[in-house]
């Protein structure tokens, strides 16, 4: 987050001091962009692990699953599961209904 401020911060003054080139007003820009930056708590990370069926194709279920994956929030942990899951899935087959588990 603190890295967008930061483009923000660099970026505006600049894209407003060109249009102002040699005019007073740009001169009366910031000369110390570096924003305050306060260290946080560590990155929390998530980690989940999903099931999903195994379907062969043109079949039924024929079994399940898992796959396990991490990420700085639950949506992209679970995302990254169902990837790992993907992994798992002979040819002829497809994955289908994962559920967190």
């Amino acid at each position: 987050m603190h890295v967008r401020k930061f483009i923000v911060a660099i970026a505006l003054p600049l894209a407003v001091g060109a249009g102002l080139a040699g005019s007073a007003t740009a001169s009366a820009l910031p000369t110390d962009t570096a924003p305050n930056v306060t260290h946080a708590d560590p990155i929390a990370r998530y980690t989940a692990t999903v099931k999903c069926q195994l379907v062969k194709h043109g079949g039924e279920a024929q079994g399940y699953i898992t796959g396990t994956g991490s990420g700085k929030t639950k949506p992209d942990a679970v995302a990254a599961a169902k990837k790992d899951a993907d992994r798992s899935v002979p040819q002829g087959y497809y994955k289908r209904h994962c559920k967190e588990i």
